[in-house]
């Protein structure tokens, strides 16, 4: 077994029963065997030496795999864009998506240098009448707030957000697009309720409502309603409810 240079000194150990192969070593020396196992002077080259684990594979050219990848997906990239001339970039990686992907992340530098030319960008002047835009506009903020204030069943307040929710359109609500509408802005400030003239509005709504069932709340419930209680020391609002109830508030 000692001579057999197929068994490692480790296997020698675990098959006696040693933990350390150290201890193998210390032993071959007590009984006179020799020590090292194999060793490397002339007179003893026709001892079997043990294989080593790096010599598992046979050595030799490692082929260059990545060279080849390379190469082929470079040559199935231009034989793309030589069967297809004039497309655009876009077209070519829809066409080879994963050549395009495998370039793109592995040969960026050769992909960038042959992708098809980028189209020119066609400059298109667009000239828009804004003195005739903010007009219409300015009518249309008109017409909709006007809609909106005399809509049946509870008040809804007049707001720049309820204009865009009556028009379908949130362009109002861009403060870049209103610098250019002078007139629309004016109209919109001009329309727009506040808190308390809101609070007016539902106040005449409601004492309008109760005149026809012919009710009689008491002021604090009416408050409650007509939900002004928060507002009711506004003057505006204070002074709608004083006609209505007097000094009962």
């Amino acid at each position: 077994m000692w001579t057999n240079g197929a068994i490692t000194q480790s296997e020698i150990a675990r098959h006696l029963g040693v933990e350390a192969s150290r201890a193998i070593l210390v032993q071959a020396k007590r009984l006179g065997v020799a020590v090292p196992r194999f060793p490397t002077d002339t007179q003893h080259t026709n001892s079997p030496v043990p294989p080593s684990r790096f010599d598992s594979k046979p050595r030799g050219h490692t082929p260059d795999v990545f060279g080849l990848k390379r190469k082929q997906y470079r040559q199935r990239w231009l034989a793309l864009l030589r069967a297809n001339p004039g497309i655009k970039r876009s077209a070519a990686r829809f066409k080879a998506p994963a050549v395009y992907e495998w370039l793109y992340k592995k040969d960026t530098k050769w992909l960038k240098a042959n992708l098809p030319p980028k189209a020119p960008r066609a400059l298109v002047r667009c000239t828009i009448d804004y003195a005739m835009r903010d007009s219409q506009e300015a009518a249309l903020v008109a017409e909709t707030a006007a809609n909106i204030r005399s809509q049946p069943g509870q008040p809804l307040q007049i707001t720049v957000r309820s204009i865009c929710r009556q028009i379908g359109s949130v362009r109002l609500l861009d403060a870049k697009y209103l610098r250019k509408l002078p007139v629309t802005r004016q109209t919109l400030a001009d329309v727009i309720e506040t808190t308390e003239a809101f609070a007016v509005r539902r106040i005449l709504w409601h004492a309008n409502e109760n005149s026809k069932a012919a009710r009689f709340p008491s002021s604090r419930q009416f408050q409650r309603e007509a939900g002004v209680t928060a507002c009711k020391h506004l003057p505006s609002v204070k002074q709608a409810l004083d006609a209505i109830f007097g000094n009962r508030i």
